[in-house]
């Protein structure tokens, strides 16, 4: 469960965000707040409360997504987490990303620069981490791709212009994602349409599924989203399955 609460947020950021491979969509300066539901039966509580700001601007778009646990869930699992992405308002790709957590007594801060000539992409990573015995330790690497290659807050930019009207049903886009120590690919799958209800007010819909998977193998449990079929493809909620119940994140103004 602590995993699974810590990749929905992630998720959401994902599908908050808002990208475009062409840049064709013009995105301007926004802040969307969600709750995080937790959901066992009739059992129905706030876990936490996510923030995803977007900063516009000629030369960058700047992206800052803060996730915090409910006091409640903090006597189980305490979590403030931090990320920011800087991308190029030309292409949507990254530049350079972080990752700050405060997690369970732990501390973790990432940090890519992402390059690329042609298709080629690489992503020179630090990460720092201190357990919670104070002990630190740190590790660089350099991680490597071919093809479109995005960060867990970006990738989600790339999720709200995609051209989903002239997309198949089962049909999917795929995306490497670099963090801190590895690289993943994520798989978009559209879904079709549906009717959500959010607020007291219902919209139409598309249903985007997420995978993640490494070295051939899912890494994570699927995750899904939906996204406002309109000119402003806003991400209602994002859904994850956990082993007893499911966390929800579901936009809340």
């Amino acid at each position: 469960m602590k995993r699974k609460v810590s990749t929905l947020l992630i998720a959401l950021a994902v599908v908050v965000a808002a990208v475009s491979g062409s840049a064709a969509t013009v995105f301007q300066d926004e802040t969307l707040n969600y709750k995080v539901m937790y959901k066992w039966g009739f059992i129905s509580k706030v876990a936490g409360y996510a923030t995803l700001r977007l900063e516009t601007s000629p030369s960058a778009y700047e992206a800052v997504l803060t996730a915090r646990s409910a006091k409640w869930a903090d006597r189980l699992y305490k979590l403030r987490d931090t990320l920011y992405t800087t991308m190029s308002p030309a292409t949507m790709l990254p530049q350079n990303y972080v990752y700050i957590a405060h997690e369970n007594g732990t501390y973790k801060h990432d940090r890519v620069a992402f390059s690329h000539v042609g298709d080629q992409f690489t992503g020179k990573t630090t990460r720092q981490y201190r357990n919670k015995h104070g002990e630190w330790s740190e590790d660089s690497q350099t991680l490597t791709a071919t093809g479109p290659s995005v960060d867990l807050l970006s990738m989600f930019f790339y999720v709200r212009a995609i051209d989903f009207p002239r997309m198949r049903i089962g049909s999917s886009v795929k995306l490497n994602c670099f963090s801190g120590k590895k690289t993943e690919v994520l798989t978009i799958t559209y879904k079709g349409t549906q009717k959500v209800t959010v607020n007291d007010k219902e919209h139409l819909a598309y249903y985007v599924g997420f995978t993640f998977t490494r070295d051939g193998k899912e890494s994570s449990a699927s995750i899904y989203a939906w996204i406002t079929a309109d000119s402003r493809r806003l991400p209602l909620q994002v859904e994850g399955q956990l082993p007893v119940g499911k966390i929800r994140c579901v936009l809340s103004d």
